[in-house]
């Protein structure tokens, strides 16, 4: 459970990085 809370963090964390790069 935990290891998936991370995963999806930092996924997360990545589709804001590109999100912010696009625009």
């Amino acid at each position: 459970m935990k290891l998936m809370m991370m995963m999806f963090k930092i996924f997360w964390k990545a589709m804001l990085n590109l999100s912010q790069m696009n625009i």
